[in-house]
């Protein structure tokens, strides 16, 4: 309550260790600087539960994490999602939350399949870094920014980083 800017509830277990509950996001609802909730749980049943709530605060955004979740989070009624990689693709989240939002499920479909070949990157490396990891090479070879990690996490191997180049060369030019 004493925070001068909105606060979002984050959901996080990978991170963190402890799911949060139903219950637990409810007791926020009273709180007006809460404008939120951001859910990186992965599940979707769980992440529909917490969409209850917005009878209690229809201004919170909803917004789901894992980014191969957002058109079903969307047709569930979420507002959308903060995902990886819409930093490389865009264009790609975009009409992917446009298609959800409009029920047009073929392209949903469509679209899907996009999504899920650019979640290849992120299992080069096999660990719960490989997200970070992968993004930041993948923006690295296409000029956007540099592949330094913030330690203790290191950049991609001369192995992984050609990998990720091939999937990154597979996304290019493809139209969403």
């Amino acid at each position: 309550d004493r925070s001068s800017l909105p606060v979002f509830v984050y959901n996080m277990p990978a991170c963190v260790g402890v799911k949060l509950s139903l219950d637990t996001v409810a007791k926020c609802t009273p709180h007006k600087n809460i404008i939120g909730l951001k859910d990186s749980g992965g599940d979707l049943a769980a992440f529909k539960q917490f969409l209850t709530l917005r009878e209690q605060r229809p201004d919170w955004s909803f917004l789901i994490g894992p980014e191969h979740l957002l058109a079903d989070a969307v047709l569930a009624g979420g507002d959308g999602g903060v995902h990886a990689g819409a930093n490389l693709c865009p264009e790609l989240f975009v009409h992917w939350l446009q298609a959800a939002r409009r029920g047009d499920l073929a392209e949903v479909a469509k679209l899907r399949e996009r999504v899920n070949q650019l979640g290849r990157i992120y299992e080069v490396g096999g660990d719960f870094l490989s997200v970070a990891r992968g993004i930041k090479c993948a923006l690295s070879i296409r000029g956007i920014c540099s592949d330094v990690m913030a330690e203790p996490a290191t950049a991609y191997d001369d192995e992984q980083r050609l990998l990720i180049n091939h999937f990154v060369e597979e996304l290019a030019g493809v139209e969403p």
